[in-house]
Order: structure tokens, then sequence, then C-alpha cells
């Protein structure tokens, strides 16, 4: 969830009911992983990097709803 930030918590600060991603993704939260697959990207174009990969925290259900 690199980079995620919904224009409503940008402005007014975080959400009374912290309901952002469960039981459902907010329709308020847009879903964009192009930052992190950047940063991915930047990091195994470093000389002597050899892979860069999430090991951990994937959320599928946020895969499928990718702007």
């Amino acid at each position: 969830m690199y980079g995620f930030e919904c224009d409503r918590k940008l402005r007014r600060g975080v959400c009374p009911n912290k309901r952002c991603i469960f039981p459902d993704v907010c329709p308020q939260l847009p879903i964009d992983h192009a930052p992190l697959v950047e940063v991915l990207r930047r990091v195994r174009a470093m000389p002597g990097v050899k892979k860069a990969f999430v090991a951990s925290g994937i959320r599928y259900d946020m895969l499928r709803d990718d702007a």
C-alpha cells in the first residue's frame, strides 16, 4: 500500500471509522501500484542489486482493483 492516500484523508485527516480496506476497499481510496512498481524498478537497476521483490504483505484483492 505504498503511496495509497485518499483525497479525503489528505484534506481532513484520518477517517473516523478507519475502514479504508476492511471489510471492503473504500471507493474513495485510489488503488494504483505504479509508484511501488517504479521503486522496485529503480532498485533493480542499481549496480550490484540482483533481485528486488515484495516478500510479504501482498493484498491480492487490491491487485485485482488496480487502476
